[in-house]
């Protein structure tokens, strides 16, 4: 997870960071992502990515087994669509999300106290 760009820290973040937020919410979709990333960028002072790169990022997490991507076919009405939730242990996660040079821009002694009291780890 460390070999990661900048970029696809953000993106586990993002996962990350849903998953300490709301863990009923998990598994999660593109779009609230999205979201989180885009807001995790602009924190750190990065340019964020388009969605379809962004999309692009979840995918090499997945290949590498960081996530977990699920396929879900709504038919016509809801389409076709990936969820994603973190498939290694959180504390793995936040441990190298804690040892990167970008972790001083953000407060992620926080984020791993909330996945404490969620239960998460």
């Amino acid at each position: 997870m460390k070999d990661l760009t900048s970029h696809g820290h953000l993106t586990l973040l993002a996962v990350v960071a849903s998953t300490v937020a709301d863990p009923d919410s998990v598994p999660l979709q593109k779009q609230t992502l999205c979201e989180q990333y885009q807001d995790l960028a602009q924190a750190t002072d990065r340019g964020p990515l388009g969605g379809r790169t962004f999309h692009n990022h979840l995918a090499e997490l997945s290949m590498l087994g960081i996530l977990d991507r699920t396929k879900q076919n709504e038919g016509r009405a809801g389409g076709i669509y990936y969820e994603y939730e973190v498939d290694v242990p959180l504390d793995a996660a936040l441990s190298t999300l804690e040892n990167l040079h970008m972790s001083d821009e953000l407060d992620l002694d926080s984020l791993r106290e909330n996945a404490r009291e969620n239960g998460l780890l």
